[in-house]
C-alpha cells in the first residue's frame, strides 16, 4: 500500500478539513490497543548469540515478493538489483505490467483480475494505458498520475498472495512483502525468522487499525512497511477459497477489494476470515525513516527489519551498512535501532530549519510570539527535547516534542491558516544528546 510521507504536515489544518482528508486519503495508521493484537517476544540482548545462529544470508526458506508500479519501477528497483535481490534465492517481482528489467523478470500480477473490471472499472484506467503504452515506453509510463497507480495497487495483494504461494518451491516455509521504497536487512530477517515454527500459520507486521470503509475496524499489517507470512497461514487461506470454489471466492473478494480503500487491509481481512490473526512486527517491520523515527528507550535494543519511504540512496547506505556489520560481527548476529542511530544519526549536527516537520505535536499555552520564545519555553521545560513554530494569519504556535526524531521536509507552500511553508522546526541539542546517552548500550 502506498502512504503519504507527511500526513503529520496537516497538524494545523482546521479539524473537519483534516478528518475528510484523512478518511479520503488512506485508512488510519494508529496503532490499535496492543491487548488485542499477539505481540513476538524477544531473546534478551545477553541471551542473543548463545543459541547456533542460522547460516548469514540463507534464504533457502524465504520467497521475497517485491511489489511495486510501473510508473515508478525505473526509479527504485535498481538499487534493490545492487542490494537486496542478490540474495534472494527465491524472488517474484510484481507490477502492473509484464517486462524484463535488468535481466529481472517482472510479473503483471493484476492478469489474475476478472477481465470486468479491468476493461471497465475506472481504478484500471491507468491500468488501461499501461498495457497500449508497454515497457518500452518508460517516459511515458512515468507520467501516469501517481493518485491513478495507487488506486491500482490494492487491487494487487490478493492475486499477490497465490500466485507467490503457487510460484512457491516446496523448500520455502516464508513469504517476505516488500515494495519498492523499503529497505530490508537479510541479517535481521533471517535471525527474527529463525526464532518461529514456520508450521504454524504467522501473518505477521506493522500493525495498524483501517477506520474507513466496510473494513472499518480491521487491524492490519501496512503493506509498505513488509508483511511476513508463513506457508502455512496462506494454506488456511487456500483451504476457505478451494472450499467455496475457486472462482466464487476470488470475485467474492474482487467485490471486497472495490469497496474499500487498501488492498493490505483486504489481505488481513482474508487472513482473519481463515483464523490467522495479526501478530505485531513493529517497530522491526517499520513505516518510518531513520531520519522520521521516534527514538526511544522502549525500541533502543531491538532490531530493525525494514525501513519505508527511503530513497533509492537510503536503500543503498542502510543495505552497505548492514553488509559491514554482517562481516565484521559473529555470524547470526543482529544489530540494533542504537546501532543505526550510531552509524547515521550520532554526531549530526541539527540546526534550526524552516519547512521542516519534526514531529513535536504538544501545543505549549505560554506566550508564543516568537521563535526565540518557543525555544526558550522548551529550553526550560523538563521533558521537551524539541520544537516546531509556526506564524499564520489566525496567530503563531508553539509545538512541543518529548523524544527525539529528525523529521521531515514540508512542502513550500500555504494551508488553510498560511502553516504549511511556515513551520521552523529546532532540537535542544545538549538535552537530545543526554536523552540518547541515557539509553545506555544494549
Amino acid at each position: 500500500m502506498y502512504s503519504s510521507p507527511t500526513l503529520l504536515r496537516y497538524a494545523t489544518i482546521p479539524t473537519t478539513f483534516f478528518l475528510l482528508f484523512l478518511t479520503w486519503h488512506l485508512c488510519s495508521l494508529s496503532l490499535p490497543p496492543t491487548s488485542s493484537i499477539p505481540w513476538i517476544s524477544f531473546p534478551e540482548p545477553s541471551n542473543i548469540t548463545t543459541s547456533p545462529p542460522p547460516p548469514l544470508h540463507d534464504t533457502s526458506n524465504i520467497l521475497l515478493v517485491l511489489k511495486t508500479g510501473a510508473s515508478v519501477i525505473s526509479s527504485r528497483l535498481p538499487a534493490h538489483i545492487n542490494t537486496t535481490l542478490p540474495a534472494a534465492k527465491h524472488l517474484l517481482i510484481l507490477s502492473s505490467l509484464s517486462q524484463t528489467f535488468s535481466g529481472y523478470p517482472v510479473h503483471d500480477i493484476l492478469v489474475n483480475v476478472s477481465d470486468s473490471w479491468k476493461q471497465h472499472h475506472q481504478d484500471f484506467k491507468v491500468y488501461r494505458q499501461l498495457q497500449e503504452l508497454g515497457a518500452e515506453n518508460q517516459d511515458a509510463i512515468q507520467e501516469l498520475a501517481s493518485q491513478s497507480a495507487w488506486d491500482l495497487d490494492k487491487w494487487k495483494f490478493m492475486p499477490m498472495l497465490f500466485e507467490s504461494y503457487q510460484q512457491a518451491p516446496e523448500e520455502v516455509e516464508w513469504f517476505v512483502m516488500i515494495e519498492g521504497d523499503t529497505s530490508l536487512s537479510w541479517t535481521n530477517l533471517i535471525w527474527w525468522l529463525s526464532s518461529f515454527d514456520a508450521n504454524k500459520p504467522r501473518y505477521m507486521g506493522a500493525a495498524n487499525k483501517c477506520v474507513v470503509g466496510p473494513l472499518n475496524g480491521q487491524l492490519f499489517a501496512h503493506g509498505g512497511s513488509g508483511v511476513v507470512w508463513s506457508r502455512s497461514a496462506v494454506e488456511k487461506v487456500l483451504e476457505v477459497r478451494e472450499r467455496e470454489g475457486v472462482e466464487n471466492y476470488d470475485r467474492r473478494w474482487e467485490e471486497i477489494t472495490n469497496k474499500n480503500c487498501c488492498g493490505d487491509v483486504v489481505l488481513a481481512a482474508a487472513f482473519e476470515e481463515a483464523g490467522v490473526r495479526l501478530t505485531r512486527a513493529g517497530p522491526m517491520l517499520q513505516g518510518a525513516t531513520p531520519d522520521s523515527f521516534v527514538w526511544s528507550l522502549q525500541d533502543w535494543c531491538r532490531p530493525p527489519i525494514t525501513w519505508h519511504h527511503v530513497s533509492p540512496d537510503e536503500v543503498e547506505q542502510i543495505h552497505d551498512f548492514s553488509e559491514r556489520w554482517a562481516m565484521e560481527q559473529k555470524e547470526g548476529v543482529p544489530y540494533f535501532f542504537s546501532d543505526v542511530y550510531a552509524e547515521f544519526l550520532a554526531g549530526r549536527r541539527r540546526a534550526e530549519t524552516p519547512l521542516w516537520d519534526n514531529g513535536a505535536r504538544k501545543p505549549w499555552e505560554g506566550n508564543h510570539t516568537s521563535k526565540a520564545e518557543c525555544t526558550r519555553a522548551c529550553r526550560l521545560d523538563k521533558y521537551c527535547l524539541q520544537w516546531m513554530f509556526a506564524e499564520g494569519e489566525l496567530g503563531s504556535s508553539c509545538l512541543f516534542g518529548q523524544f527525539f526524531s529528525v523529521g521531515e521536509a514540508l512542502a513550500d507552500e500555504e494551508d488553510e491558516e498560511g502553516r504549511i511553508g511556515n513551520w521552523t522546526s529546532g532540537w535542544i541539542e545538549e538535552k537530545v544528546e543526554k536523552a540518547i546517552m541515557n539509553f545506555g548500550p544494549c
